[in-house]
């Protein structure tokens, strides 16, 4: 019974997740935007479009954690838009779910982008170099959307090319080169996803539901759970 009850206790922490909550936020733009080309394998050729950090201002929604009040993150959908300007109702979720124009990117690319951030982003803030935040975009669509398991800038079914800062394109793939699959990884990083926009990864922090849950185990393992070798039931 002992072992039974400590077994749920830590199968319902790890299983079940939170509710999805609610995150408004207006979009304020790419800070420091660098051009360059794209090709994501969707049929759709080279698009031009902008690199960078991308800049938002937090106005309200159900999400009680973190990032209050201004915040920056990455697109994780090369495929869907965002205007400057314009405020966007996001859910909140875990970020293998994020990228939902391709039913979400799963578990080994999320594990993927989490090491990519603890490696060279483990504080998501706006006054990095921008050829690194431009790199760091790069490197992110890159793992989201190649499907040869084979992350290069140049070649494959997403590429890159004609960039305003050659050395970002270099960084990105010096970032990716770097990846071992078992590396650092950043837990605190989610996805804000909204169908018809792009969806973003932001950091931020658990839902309650989630410490709810990781509470409730740890009373379980309190009241029911291990014992010292030898000691009585």
């Amino acid at each position: 019974m002992t072992r039974t009850l400590f077994l749920l206790g830590l199968g319902l922490a790890a299983t079940l997740p939170a509710e999805s909550a609610t995150l408004i936020a207006r979009f304020n733009g790419v800070i420091n935007p660098m051009n360059i080309q794209r090709d994501v394998g969707d049929g759709g050729g080279w698009i031009t479009t902008s690199v960078g950090l991308f800049g938002f201002t937090r106005l309200g929604g159900t999400y009680l954690g973190d990032p209050v009040g201004d915040f920056v993150g990455f697109c994780i959908e090369p495929r869907e838009f965002v205007t400057p300007g314009v405020t966007y109702t996001y859910t909140t979720e875990d970020l293998q779910y994020g990228a939902t124009n391709i039913g979400g990117m799963g578990p080994v690319r999320a594990d993927l982008l989490r090491e990519l951030y603890a490696r060279y982003f483990p504080q998501f803030i706006a006054s990095i170099p921008a050829n690194t935040a431009r790199a760091l975009q790069i490197a992110t669509w890159e793992i989201v959307r190649e499907t040869t398991g084979v992350l290069d800038v140049s070649s494959g079914t997403t590429r890159f090319r004609n960039p305003a800062d050659p050395a970002a394109l270099t960084l990105a793939q010096t970032m990716l080169s770097s990846l071992t699959g078992t590396g650092p990884r950043l837990d605190d990083v989610y996805a804000l996803n909204r169908v018809g926009a792009q969806d973003i990864v932001f950091q931020g922090t658990p839902e309650p539901g989630t410490l709810l849950l990781t509470g409730a185990a740890l009373l379980l393992v309190g009241r029911f759970g291990m014992r010292p070798p030898g000691a009585a039931v």
